[in-house]
């Protein structure tokens, strides 16, 4: 099973995505970048290697990512529309 979860454009010709897929039998996340076949065309053929993480730990992606995403606002490293979350 291959869900593809969401997708970041990189540029004309590469995408990044997001995909649900089984490994033996157990949920995983994978990030991989696909070629597009031509510029514009969504669909490509995936790249060879990718970071595949066990579905139990996307929580704890997310806590990082999320921990990255204050740190570069705080030193104004991202768009001004991303804002750091307040201190718990």
């Amino acid at each position: 099973m291959t869900d593809t979860l969401g997708q970041v454009t990189l540029n004309q010709l590469e995408d990044l995505k997001l995909s649900l897929i089984t490994i033996r039998g157990e949920p995983h996340v994978e990030l991989r970048v696909y070629a597009r076949t031509a510029p514009g065309n969504a669909g490509g053929h995936p790249g060879a290697r990718a970071i595949t993480l066990p579905l139990s730990l996307f929580p704890d992606l997310l806590r990082v990512m999320t921990e990255a995403r204050d740190v570069l606002a705080t030193r104004r490293l991202t768009f001004p529309s991303i804002t750091p979350r307040a201190a718990a």
